[in-house]
């Protein structure tokens, strides 16, 4: 149980845990991160007890399988599946941006390796090139469920 490492230090404060996608295909997904992001899995899908969630936007009848996975740094992310009549399909791929506005930035150890892993995936969304600052390379990849990634890595600064 990681429930302790998520506590708030301060009374009244709220620490970040993780972030929570919804993914059309697990396996799929699971791939991606694990494979790609090189995230570890910390536990292996599960499905979850039925438990209506109005605000979600699913029923009792949803059955919702879970996973959650870290990267190296200890950043974390949360995979649900959906299955329930009516819940409406992710559609992400078809957004030329990003969806809702959210773009997950990630800083890169050894890009190049990133893309070559993300390019055998087909997971580039914007090739490998030069920042617009000059200040680091880039590339924008999309997950298999359509959510958008910015990795970075910094380039070495010129000393004067």
């Amino acid at each position: 149980v990681m429930a302790s490492a998520a506590q708030a230090e301060e009374k009244g404060t709220a620490r970040f845990d993780r972030a929570s996608l919804i993914v059309k295909d697990m396996e799929k997904s699971l791939a991606f991160w694990r494979d790609v992001m090189q995230f570890k899995l910390l536990f292996e899908p599960r499905k979850l007890p039925r438990l209506e969630n109005k605000y979600l936007g699913w029923t009792k009848d949803g059955e919702m399988t879970f996973a959650r996975l870290q990267s190296p740094d200890g950043a974390g992310i949360g995979l649900m599946e959906i299955k329930q009549p009516g819940f409406p399909d992710l559609e992400l791929e078809s957004i030329p941006n990003a969806f809702g506005s959210v773009v997950f930035v990630h800083v890169a150890r050894d890009i190049d390796a990133l893309h070559e892993r993300a390019l055998a995936a087909g997971a580039v969304f914007k090739p490998l090139g030069l920042s617009r600052s000059g200040r680091s390379k880039q590339m924008y990849l999309r997950s298999p469920s359509g959510h958008v990634l910015e990795v970075y890595e910094l380039l070495p600064t010129k000393e004067k």
